[in-house]
C-alpha cells in the first residue's frame, strides 16, 4: 500500500509540474521529451503496483476459501 501511496503523490507532483511548465509555453526541448517519458514510466510502475496489489488480494481470498470447512448437505426427506 505504501508503494501506491507514494506513486499517487508523485503523480500529483508530475501533474502540477506539467501544468506549470506547459502553461508558460516556453519549455526546453529536453523537457518536452523527458516529461512524457517520465509520465509513461510512472504509468508502467503504477500498473505493476496495482497488479501486485490485486494478486495479493486474490491470494488472500483464495486462502480464506480453502480454510473454510464445507457445509454439510442436509439429508433429503423421503415420504
Amino acid at each position: 500500500m505504501k508503494k501506491i501511496y507514494w506513486l499517487r503523490r508523485i503523480a500529483v507532483l508530475l501533474f502540477m509540474f506539467g501544468i506549470g511548465v506547459f502553461a508558460t509555453g516556453q519549455a526546453p526541448t529536453w523537457l518536452k521529451i523527458g516529461f512524457p517519458t517520465t509520465v509513461m514510466l510512472w504509468l508502467m510502475i503504477y500498473d505493476e503496483a496495482m497488479f501486485e496489489r490485486e494478486m495479493k488480494r486474490r491470494d488472500r481470498v483464495t486462502r480464506n476459501e480453502k480454510q473454510k470447512e464445507p457445509t454439510p448437505v442436509p439429508a433429503s426427506v423421503s415420504k
